[in-house]
């Protein structure tokens, strides 16, 4: 018996009972579909392996609670019936190896704005320049929220040193 086996004993955590006293954190993966935020069999699969691993417990990655929700791609949602099913099977495959998973619900605040998605969607269709996206993001946080103008695809946001909001 080593001093680390105790780690790998039955326990309970408020009510659930857990195959071992192990957590797995959190962890982005963006997998789910776009559109749709519903995930699939490779997500599944991914958490089936974790559990099979000998993880007593498994916090999902972040589940966005609404469309208005989600600030980053292939994030996938619980909102909708077609997402709720698709949990389900994620969850069926952790609890087949005789594991646990909760979910981490999640909202990304200030940066799923409703004028944010909308500015990235006119940057997809309209931009002649190629910038990567994360730059897109970037500019649209920069000049909405940090200098609380309306992002402009047709005029400079450059502001002044007078214009800029003290912090």
């Amino acid at each position: 018996m080593t001093r680390y086996s105790k780690l790998f004993e039955q326990t309970q955590l408020e009510g659930l009972q857990l195959k071992t006293k192990t957590a797995m954190a959190p962890m982005t993966r963006c997998f789910a579909d776009d559109e749709t935020g519903v995930v699939n069999t490779e997500i599944a699969e991914y958490y089936r392996r974790r559990a099979k691993d000998g993880i007593g417990l498994i916090i999902s990655e972040g589940v966005v609670i609404s469309d208005r929700a989600k600030g980053n791609p292939g994030v996938p949602g619980i909102y909708t019936q077609e997402q709720i099913e698709a949990w389900k099977e994620v969850t069926n495959a952790v609890h087949d190896e005789g594991g646990t998973i909760i979910a981490q619900i999640w909202h990304v605040g200030r940066l799923s704005h409703h004028e944010l998605p909308l500015f990235i969607a006119l940057y997809k269709l309209g931009s002649s320049v190629p910038i990567p996206l994360h730059l897109a993001y970037q500019y649209c946080i920069s000049s909405w929220i940090l200098f609380k103008c309306k992002p402009s695809l047709t005029k400079s946001n450059k502001k002044t040193k007078p214009e800029i909001p003290s912090a």
